[in-house]
């Protein structure tokens, strides 16, 4: 680690994600509205909306995550 990336991760330890979107989301997606987002530590889970959108012509289905509040820097996972 240099000192500039030191820096950098610092300056970002408050930024979390407030959207996630999944380009070619399976169709087994398509009737569920939440997900669980868990922090690595394991100890915040959070039960967030999910939007699913069926693809039309050569478009592929998508899927969003809204506002998981997991961090930039931190380790984390969205349980689907």
């Amino acid at each position: 680690d240099t000192k500039e990336a030191k820096a950098f991760l610092k300056t970002m330890k408050d930024v979390r994600i407030e959207k996630i979107i999944i380009i070619g989301a399976p169709e087994a997606w398509g009737s569920k509205t939440e997900v669980v987002a868990v922090r690595e530590d394991g100890q915040k889970e959070k039960t967030v909306p999910l939007m699913w959108r069926k693809g039309d012509g050569k478009r592929a289905n998508w899927a969003v995550v809204r506002d998981p509040g997991v961090g930039v820097g931190k380790g984390w996972q969205v349980e689907f």
